[in-house]
């Protein structure tokens, strides 16, 4: 799944054996529960709220957040990174 957007509020994402690319200015809110997964979110804009699990080599490369609260298993990966 591909998406280009200018401005989310929130936005949650369960997603199985799955491929997502969001890209755009700014998202507020994201929740992610996912499973054999990889999600990529690079928003030009901070994430304020990032809370979700990930399982079964999930990945997910993402911008900073203000608040995060993930949950991985020794499986999966999140990278974050600074723009």
């Amino acid at each position: 799944m591909n998406s280009n957007f200018k401005k989310i509020t929130s936005i949650s994402i369960l997603a199985k054996e799955s491929e997502i690319y969001f890209e755009g200015e700014s998202l507020t809110k994201l929740l992610i529960q996912l499973d054999k997964t990889k999600l990529y979110v690079p928003v030009k804009k901070r994430i304020s709220i990032l809370s979700g699990t990930l399982k079964n080599n999930s990945n997910c490369l993402l911008t900073i957040g203000n608040s995060v609260n993930l949950d991985a298993d020794k499986t999966s990966v999140y990278q974050f990174y600074n723009n």
